[in-house]
């Protein structure tokens, strides 16, 4: 057997993979000055052949050829400058095209609310497109949903259809640091039709295969418990579509969302087992990675070539095929070399989130978990006396206890502490009960892995056996359940947070550099940095608690207006339509609202009050304001009903009605009593906000009787800032109300209509007639936002500017 030699400390796989990482950064920035950047590179390396050769800073022009090499493929691969591309040939943002195209992934299929319908979700190659009656050869992807009648058969990996429908560009989406144009269609049902089948690779289509059977298999037996399979799919396969919203909010806010990523405790698991089955048959050890390498590269493709589990799968293969090559297995060394082999191959990944996260977590894994883990165990001293008297059986499982117990606590926490920045600034969430959650979680999850990975491999021999082990992972995924939502109920446990600026973000890497570099000043120099960001949070704080103003929100279609006052209180006037639910919360965590003094259903229609339910949900609501007509309207029936059953207090508000949030004060304008309307335009609350001469009078859909019904009742609604409604706008803003509200700007749109319904051409004239500058919510100039200044630097300055 050849030796195996230790390792000399050298990594130069670190050194490529930094290399690698720039190049593929700079290559995807670069792509407009391509070419002038690629002849310079090329001189540069040039020279420094001449000037380094058979120096000892030889290594430098090899460097530099790994950096242009990585430079050009990421610019090749993520810059199309094809004339054939989608983006080329589709020039408006939303057009109705024919095109051909081939599904290059397994779909996943959702059930409609009304059950006679389901919709499929694929990726789409697109290979020809028919914008008008000529058909032209084209390339590029876009995400496909299809709505077909419940029961139809899904589109399949490597089949070629053409299809109609709305192509879009996406440019909401986003990838680690910038956002990525993509592709989406859809189709329009009826006019479909398959050209050919059987497409694609026969390597990933034979794995879809096997990722299907091996789901029914961890189906066998628990079919009426679909939130124990749909876990342990998600765990082992990456099937994650059965997994509910609510359930996969849970483990996010908890900060363990991880585990529902098929990661390095996945892959671990299976290559343990796969060890222990290669032990009893007698290979040897340096040809593991023989055996194991084809089966573990497979299995992420399975998995759907997820970043983290492809990581996870190249780690494995290098750890094992160290002993070959007479190399000791050095972590450090093969996530270097996962990272080049991923960015290799998909350049555009390094501005991924996933992957920041997986390689993020390793890192602090590799460099922190070592340290705490001295710190927080005593198990070094106790081994030099364990040397000379063998321990008893009993201090050995004492022992082995607290080093899994210590192990799991100091791998908590260097992932928290590593990941917590990254999860605060993309999804403006912070989790301290990570910390205890995963204490358990991680040990709960690798018993339900194994047990899928048994029901897997045992149920091709015989499915009764299956069924043993979904049993048993069933217990655990209830326990899993029952430990998580215990921890999302507790309070504090997390939070959202706003927009991290770059200077904290920066701050608490400095600040952990520094905690494990300077360890002759660690004790002076730490607690006096910590102290100096602490000092420096509670300036940034103090300076904005007393900001107050108002913002429309373009996640609500313009429906939905956030009041914001001084010291952080916060009212949501209306709330979107329903379908706009899911973006609204996200909306309200992403601006660090954890928690809400009033939500107010100002128009009880569906354009105003649908996604109400899911808020009351989502968030911590203290009051409910409506109109007094709230149970006329079928859609706020169950908003009253999510209000009573969490206990939130309910205030149907009148003309007269006022209040105050710190300085900035709040009045009801309209309706003037209870008494029944014909419509609900007319039963709309007219609100108006106010802070030291600076105003805005909300309408929120009221249409033209309501502003003659203010006028009549002799009402002063004078206001800056005017915030009318789309289609209702016809014979709104009269002479005569704009002659009483005297408004310097006015924002159309606030009733879910703008983006779709032109508003009202007469009443935008007669706006513009008199000066007022007229904004519109819409996707091209985003969120508007209103700032009421505490002392106005200028009486007629602008109070409204867009985000």
């Amino acid at each position: 057997m050849k030796p195996v030699t230790l390792s000399s400390g050298r990594r130069p796989l670190l050194g490529l993979a930094l290399v690698v990482a720039a190049g593929t950064f700079i290559g995807l920035r670069i792509s407009g000055a391509f070419p002038s950047v690629l002849l310079s590179s090329a001189w540069l390396l040039a020279i420094l052949s001449l000037v380094f050769a058979r120096r000892s800073l030889s290594i430098v022009p090899l460097l530099c050829g790994m950096w242009l090499a990585a430079c050009v493929n990421a610019s090749l691969r993520e810059n199309d400058c094809s004339p054939r591309r989608v983006s080329a040939q589709v020039l408006r943002p939303r057009e109705h095209v024919e095109l051909v195209g081939e599904v290059v992934d397994e779909p996943v299929v959702f059930s409609r609310a009304d059950a006679s319908s389901e919709v499929q979700h694929f990726t789409l190659r697109i290979v020809a497109l028919r914008r008008a009656d000529e058909w032209r050869r084209a390339s590029g992807i876009a995400a496909a949903v299809w709505t077909v009648p419940r029961g139809s058969a899904a589109v399949e990996y490597g089949q070629r259809w053409k299809w109609r429908g709305v192509l879009s560009r996406d440019t909401v989406r986003r990838a680690g640091y910038r956002a990525l144009p993509a592709q989406r269609f859809n189709v329009d049902g009826g006019d479909e039709q398959q050209l050919a089948g059987g497409g694609g690779n026969p390597l990933i289509r034979l794995c879809l295969e096997a990722r299907k059977r091996s789901a029914r298999q961890l189906e066998a037996g628990v079919e009426d418990y679909p939130h124990s399979h749909g876990m342990v799919k998600a765990m082992l396969l990456g099937i994650r579509s059965e997994i509910p919203e609510a359930q996969r909010d849970v483990f996010a806010e908890t900060g363990t969302l991880h585990i529902l990523a098929v990661s390095g405790v996945h892959v671990g698991i299976l290559t343990l087992l796969c060890v222990a089955v290669l032990r009893l048959l007698g290979v040897p050890s340096r040809k593991f990675a023989l055996y194991l390498g084809p089966l573990l590269l497979l299995y992420a493709v399975l998995t759907g070539l997820r970043a983290s589990a492809v990581r996870a799968a190249v780690m494995a293969v290098a750890l094992l095929a160290a002993p070959a090559w007479g190399r000791r297995p050095d972590l450090p060394s093969a996530v270097a070399l996962a990272a080049t082999l991923i960015l290799a191959a998909a350049p555009g990944q390094i501005l991924d989130a996933g992957f920041i996260f997986s390689f993020a977590a390793v890192i602090g894994l590799l460099i922190l978990q070592p340290r705490l883990m001295k710190r927080l165990s005593a198990t070094g001293e106790a081994d030099e006396d364990w040397s000379v008297q063998r321990p008893g059986r009993a201090q050995r499982l004492a022992r082995w206890v607290s080093l899994a117990v210590w192990g799991t606590v100091s791998t908590s926490i260097a992932v928290w502490v590593v990941t917590t920045p990254l999860t605060a600034r993309w999804f403006h969430l912070c989790s301290p009960i990570a910390l205890v959650g995963n204490l358990l979680v991680i040990p709960l999850a690798s018993v339900i892995i194994f047990s899928g990975v048994l029901s897997t491999v045992f149920g091709w021999i015989h499915p009764v056996v299956s069924e043993v082990f979904n049993h048993g992972a069933r217990v655990f995924v209830d326990l899993l359940m029952l430990w998580v939502e215990g921890l999302a109920a507790i309070p504090y446990g997390h939070f959202t947070v706003g927009d991290i600026p770059d200077a904290w973000f920066a701050a608490w890497y400095a600040l952990l550099f520094l905690a494990l570099t300077a360890r002759a000043y660690l004790r002076s120099l730490v607690p006096w940095f910590a102290a100096a960001c602490v000092t420096l949070a509670a300036l940034v704080w103090w300076s904005g608690r007393d900001a107050a103003f108002l913002t429309v929100l373009e996640e609500s279609d313009g429906a939905a207006v956030l009041v914001r006052g001084p010291a952080g209180r916060h009212v949501l006037v209306n709330a979107g339509p329903a379908y706009r639910g899911r973006d609204m919360v996200r909306a309200l965590q992403c601006r660090g609202i954890n928690r809400l003094d009033a939500l107010v259903v100002a128009h009880a229609d569906a354009s105003h009050a649908g996604a109400a339910a899911d808020i009351l949900r989502a968030v911590p609501v203290r009051e409910l304001w409506c109109t007094p007509w709230l149970k006329q309207s079928p859609v706020c029936m169950t908003v009253l009903a999510v209000a009573g059953e969490r206990n939130i207090r309910v205030r149907r508000l009148v003309a007269g009605a006022s209040g105050a949030l710190g300085d900035v004060e709040w009045e009801v304008l309209h309706p003037a009593d209870d008494r029944p309307v014909r419509r609900s335009g007319e039963g709309a609350l007219v609100m108006r906000f106010a802070r030291q001469g600076a105003s805005a009078l909300l309408m929120n859909g009221a249409d033209a009787t309501v502003e003659q019904s203010i006028l009549r009742r002799a009402i002063e609604p004078a206001a800056e800032v005017l915030l009318s409604g789309g289609r209702r706008m016809s014979g709104a803003c009269s002479p005569e109300w704009l002659d009483a509200v005297r408004p310097r700007v006015a924002l159309i749109g606030t009733g879910g209509d703008w983006r779709w319904v032109e508003p009202d051409r007469e009443a935008v004239r007669r706006l513009r007639e008199r000066g007022v500058d007229v904004r519109g919510v819409n996707e091209a100039e985003g969120a508007l936002e209103i700032h009421f200044e505490r002392r106005p630097s200028q009486p007629g300055g602008p109070w409204c500017r867009i985000l």
